[in-house]
């Protein structure tokens, strides 16, 4: 063996494996609930809440620790006698298993191989279970075979003569590969940007700065398409005034529609596959947001709850998916660019995500955190009074003639009248918008601009923003500071996402 009988270390180490083992489990069993996995009823039933992300990386960084001990302790017996061969079929078996978990997990946390990472999450979830397999069998051999006569020497130390110098040396190693290595983020250099030279904020990233600026490209994953990894590509420009971003990614087919509004029989209705428990996954637009935070926590910056109810005294999640919000009463920075509402508005819906808000009984949908900022006036609405799956009324239809064309996915508010069932000419069959213009937002929600065009296969979305705007809801965009982003594939709620955050580097 490695350690003697009782050694502090070997104690220590089965203690903490014991411990993250547990943690791990856990989370990553929330995690799981949210796929399309085997078993996937079972997590969702039993799992934890909450900052799930946060424990699950969290305790992989305690495993890299026990794993360095480990090895060179092994390193180090080597080089004093030859080790014996490990005992017993599952003592290998773990030995291998772990390694690869490990190391299914580093590459599934790094985005690396967009090609390979579906198989990397299949192993990785395939090895979790078979590590809770191999573990039972081995407290089942331990405990039934033989007779527990070695439990002792597990939890009991007696030996405390060396130890210390290889744990620290394991611990600064670990340190060394997370933060040396830059394992913790990812660098976005803004380009500078002279004060005369002018972006067109219109999707199409053209001019000549912009081919200066070094793209930083994040791999987003577990979106609307599970299984599909999406590079998203990210590039930054900036004056003293204003910063500008490109952002590009594929998506094979732009998606406009959004909850569209179908005349049947017996009046209007909404075409929806999801939308009443917030999780649309069929009718909805194309989306994309950007997250800006101080710190560069885990879990979205400690802003992501998973769980039908990680609230105790708040509303249940109607998805069983969880809510955005943070329990320390800072905010994160979000940006929500919508290829429909606020397409041709030129401008994103600047939201944050901040402390729980109370319940409301009348809003359509409890957000928790997830709320918008100020507005003075504009933005859009949707063209019903109250959402129903039975049918809907509409509030507005067109000026002229009985509906409006398929390839018509917004009304102007203004450029419409409102509905009345002696003005519904629409047969059965026709359809009409989901949303209303209404005007460009004033006030703090509307702080950012910008724009998409799709091409080829590919959204091209620019996007600008002053460096300061003096909203408490907003992030000064700052060297340091931490950025996310999320592409939505005609989906509501389920965007892909990445765990390695990039860290803006801005000249002053």
């Amino acid at each position: 063996m490695i350690f003697p009988a009782s050694h502090w270390l070997r104690v220590l180490l089965h203690l903490c494996a014991m411990s993250l083992f547990t943690v791990s489990l856990a989370s990553g069993m929330r995690l799981a609930a949210d796929g399309d996995w085997p078993l996937q009823q079972y997590w969702t039933a039993i799992a934890p809440q909450g900052d799930m992300i946060s424990w699950h990386l969290g305790s992989a960084l305690g495993w890299l620790a026990v794993s360095l001990t480990v090895l060179f302790a092994w390193i180090k017996k080597r080089a004093d006698v030859a080790p014996a061969r490990p005992k017993g079929l599952l003592i290998r078996a773990l030995y291998l298993t772990l390694p690869v978990q490990l190391l299914s997990g580093a590459v599934f946390y790094l985005g690396i191989g967009v090609g390979v990472l579906d198989w990397v999450l299949a192993i990785h979830y395939w090895g979790a279970l078979s590590l809770l397999i191999l573990i039972a069998a081995h407290l089942t051999e331990q405990l039934a075979l033989r007779g527990g006569r070695f439990l002792p020497a597990v939890f009991i130390p007696r030996k405390f003569s060396h130890g210390l110098g290889l744990l620290a040396v394991s611990c600064a190693a670990g340190a060394a590969l997370w933060w040396g290595g830059g394992a913790d983020s990812q660098e976005l250099v803004v380009a500078p940007l002279a004060e005369k030279e002018r972006i067109q904020i219109d999707g199409s990233p053209d001019e000549a700065a912009w081919a200066a600026a070094e793209p930083v490209t994040v791999t987003t994953y577990q979106g609307n398409d599970y299984h599909t990894a999406i590079p998203v590509e990210v590039r930054a420009l900036a004056n003293p005034y204003t910063v500008y971003f490109s952002i590009s990614w594929p998506d094979a087919h732009a998606d406009y529609s959004h909850l569209p509004l179908q005349k049947t029989e017996s009046g209007w209705k909404a075409l929806h596959a999801g939308f009443e428990k917030d999780d649309e996954r069929v009718y909805y637009e194309d989306k994309l947001a950007v997250m800006l935070s101080k710190g560069g926590g885990f879990g979205g910056d400690n802003s992501i709850h998973l769980g039908g109810h990680p609230l105790e005294g708040y509303p249940a999640s109607r998805s069983g998916r969880g809510y955005h919000y943070t329990t320390d009463g800072s905010i994160r920075d979000v940006w929500h660019w919508k290829a429909v509402r606020g397409g041709d508005m030129a401008v994103l819906d600047d939201d944050h995500f901040g402390k729980p808000e109370a319940a409301c009984a009348f809003c359509p949908r409890y957000k928790a955190g997830y709320q918008p900022d100020p507005v003075e006036d504009g933005g859009v609405r949707q063209n019903w009074d109250w959402f129903r799956t039975s049918g809907v009324t509409p509030l507005r239809i067109p000026r002229e003639g009985p509906g409006v064309t398929k390839g018509e996915n917004a009304m102007t508010w203004y450029g419409s009248r409102t509905y009345r069932a002696e003005r519904d000419e629409t047969p059965a069959g026709g359809s009409l918008p989901s949303v209303l213009w209404m005007s460009h937002y004033e006030g703090d929600r509307g702080d950012v601009r910008g724009r998409a065009q799709w091409k080829d296969g590919r959204w091209y979305l620019e996007l600008a923003r002053a460096r300061e705007t003096g909203s408490p809801f907003d992030i000064p965009i700052a060297d340091g500071v931490f950025m996310w982003v999320a592409p939505f594939d005609h989906a509501q709620t389920r965007h892909a996402y990445h765990h390695r955050p990039i860290r803006l580097r801005v000249r002053p």
